[in-house]
């Protein structure tokens, strides 16, 4: 038969606007590329415009090949031939699910889809199905008209070949399952005697030896369903002891295939047009979603920052404990951050005096502001700027916990009343302490030395740069994300230490055992560890403040950080100099109050958004509006303070008053 050939050079892409043009130039007894390219073009024609009746064109599609058999015979040639060149077994096992058994191998599987254009010529069934569908064409899909159309076009011969590969595929992927949870990423993670996934292979054989008529899902089901529960508990296992991204994703992917296995399991038992239909909707969804980016990243960092959050809310609760959280506690802490922001902004001046290449600058800039904030770490001293970032996690936590709204509300209150009481003294602490010390500094300086930390040049410049009329509060805003993205650096310190055994590998090495001994070294690696992730999430914050600037500056970009305590800081040094009119004080002042307010309100956004946005993904779909009514009845004063061990009230949202 003479080779048809309906290569975009020869049949313009406008010849598929129409079935009947669809039909004339069937791909039969075609180039590889010329299938695939018709199946593109077809699934295209059936997705029509966004005005139509969802599903509209597959229905008169099934009518249309009903009414004309040499349309049918075409369509069925082509579609027939499409899909026995195609591996069913890996389109069955793998369609939709990461080919790789690591996250590196999942991304890189998407980087190349996504930055190499996808070639026409391949026999790959999930690059077939991902050129031709995409996310959206779910919602026209019909199970019952997609398994009518798909038993109207394949022929028998493809029908046995697709029985055949359902179950070999149901084989692979009881093998990788079995083979994923006896690995020792995930092995180390079972608490069980006996896991599950054991007998999988021995039910999936069972299950293959019966004749189509004996053969039941529930005899696989029930054991998936085990698998999954097992898989719960390695998640929860992971949040306690620290995420890795890699056991993360393993544990997400095995979960798709179990999800899979059932899928296949069921259509072998029952083959009818409708669950055939399924079968389809459910791979072709798969494998859309798998070409999208932020859904590899969401599935595959689920765990890790559910962990982050987790590490951030403790943290935050430490802070917000009643001790800690009293007004005298947090002016005192925070007045100690204030004395040592005043020294940090006297060293970045000195530092600055030198003239360094902007480089070298942003260096000693970023070890200036990493080295005091670890000490006000280390000496329990605050900067209030940076509470927001871990109170907002707790206040998130609050509203999550598996209690009533009513006893959510109530501990959402109380931590909120601790936490603004927690900030606000803290603040006054920094900058009552902080300004009156660097004009102090300064007047010490000019007794002492006969000249000002500031040249007029320089105060000039610092009132400029400040003020309310400029850039700074947006300045301000980059500073609180910065802020916000240290406490995640500070949680992920703590989530390695966690996944590491920091302390054991401290205290237990055998150099360690043979010098001082177990007992002796213990305190000092549970000391170490313990403040690793603080360590980790000031020292970031320093090189953010420090370096990204001098990054900006590098690349001749006018970016600059403004955080209150600095600014304050600066202000007051200037205003010992004694220029600048009374208006360019005061515009100065407000600017200095204005990124205090920025710097604080857009790291507690974000950290409240994420935790929040976490927690409707775990399924507490209430939390937002929780934390709604709880801050309107703080504002409106009408909620008496209760303890946080309310007992539990179910009622609905909708029924609490106010």
């Amino acid at each position: 038969m003479k080779r048809t050939s309906i290569s975009v050079l020869q049949r313009p892409d406008q010849l598929y606007r129409r079935l009947d043009e669809l039909s004339a130039f069937a791909a039969q007894h075609a180039h590889a590329e010329d299938r695939v390219f018709w199946f593109v073009q077809l699934v295209r024609w059936l997705r029509g415009s966004g005005n139509e009746k969802k599903g509209l064109r597959l229905r008169y599609l099934l009518g249309q090949l009903e009414q004309h058999r040499e349309w049918r015979d075409t369509f069925a040639t082509s579609v027939s031939q499409l899909v026995q060149s195609w591996d069913l077994e890996q389109l069955l096992a793998y369609g939709g699910i990461a080919r790789d058994f690591h996250l590196a191998g999942a991304v890189g599987e998407w980087l190349s889809f996504r930055g190499l254009p996808v070639a026409c010529n391949t026999s790959d069934p999930v690059q077939v199905l991902a050129l031709a569908f995409d996310e959206k064409d779910v919602a026209w899909l019909s199970a019952a008209e997609v398994g009518k159309l798909a038993f109207a076009l394949v022929d028998l011969d493809t029908r046995s070949g697709l029985e055949r590969a359902l179950d070999e595929a149901v084989v692979d992927v009881g093998n990788q399952l079995v083979a994923q949870a006896h690995s020792p990423n995930v092995r180390s993670l079972s608490r069980a005697a006996r896991s599950p996934f054991s007998g999988l292979n021995g039910a999936i054989a069972e299950f293959l030896s019966k004749s189509a008529a004996e053969r039941k899902p529930e005899a696989i089901s029930g054991r998936i369903r085990q698998c999954l529960r097992l898989l719960e508990a390695h998640a929860l296992e992971l949040m306690g002891r620290g995420a890795d991204l890699n056991t993360t994703f393993q544990l997400d992917r095995m979960a798709q295939q179990l999800k899979r296995l059932e899928l296949l399991v069921q259509v072998r038992c029952n083959t009818s047009p409708e669950q055939l239909g399924n079968t389809c909707i459910a791979i072709i969804r798969s494998i859309t979603r798998n070409t999208s980016g932020r859904r590899l990243f969401v599935r595959s960092t689920d765990l890790l920052r559910q962990n982050l959050i987790e590490t951030a809310a403790s943290v935050g609760h430490d802070y917000l404990n009643e001790e800690k959280s009293s007004w005298r506690a947090a002016f005192s802490a925070g007045a100690g951050g204030g004395a040592l922001m005043a020294f940090a902004t006297l060293i970045k001046y000195g530092l600055a005096s030198l003239h360094l290449p902007v480089f070298y600058e942003g260096l000693l800039f970023s070890l200036n502001y990493a080295m005091i904030f670890c000490a006000a770490y280390l000496l329990h001293f605050t900067i209030a700027t940076k509470l927001p970032a871990h109170t907002a996690a707790a206040l998130a936590k609050s509203v999550q916990e598996p209690v009533g709204h009513r006893a959510r509300l109530y501990a959402f209150v109380n931590i909120w009343r601790a936490m603004v009481r927690l900030q606000l003294a803290g603040l006054l602490g920094n900058l009552v302490i902080a300004v009156p010390l660097a004009y102090a500094i300064d007047r010490a300086a000019q007794q002492l030395l006969g000249r000002h930390v500031l040249d007029a040049h320089t105060a000039e410049h610092v009132l400029d740069s400040n003020t309310l009329l400029g850039p700074s509060v947006l300045y301000a805003a980059l500073t609180g994300v910065f802020l916000w993205l240290s406490s995640l650096a500070g949680a992920a310190g703590d989530n390695w230490v966690r996944v590491t055994g920091l302390a054991d590998r401290l205290a237990t090495n055998v150099r360690v055992m043979r010098g001082v001994g177990t007992a002796r070294a213990r305190p000092f690696a549970d000391w170490l560890s313990g403040r690793v992730g603080g360590l980790t999430g000031n020292a970031a914050l320093g090189f953010m403040l420090g370096g990204i600037p001098a990054a900006f500056a590098i690349a001749q970009m006018p970016v600059e950080i403004r955080h209150v305590t600095v600014s304050a800081s600066s202000f007051a040094l200037a205003f010992a100099v004694g220029v600048g009119s009374a208006s360019q004080l005061a515009f100065t002042a407000a600017g200095v109050a204005a990124i205090g307010v920025t710097n604080v309100t857009v790291s507690f956004a974000l950290a409240l958004q994420v935790a929040l946005g976490s927690s409707a993904r775990k399924g507490h779909g209430s939390a937002r509006a929780l934390v709604k009514i709880g801050i309107s009845r703080w504002l409106r004063r009408t909620m008496p303070r209760v303890p946080l061990a309310t007992p539990q009230d179910t009622a609905p949202i909708a029924d609490l008053p106010g």
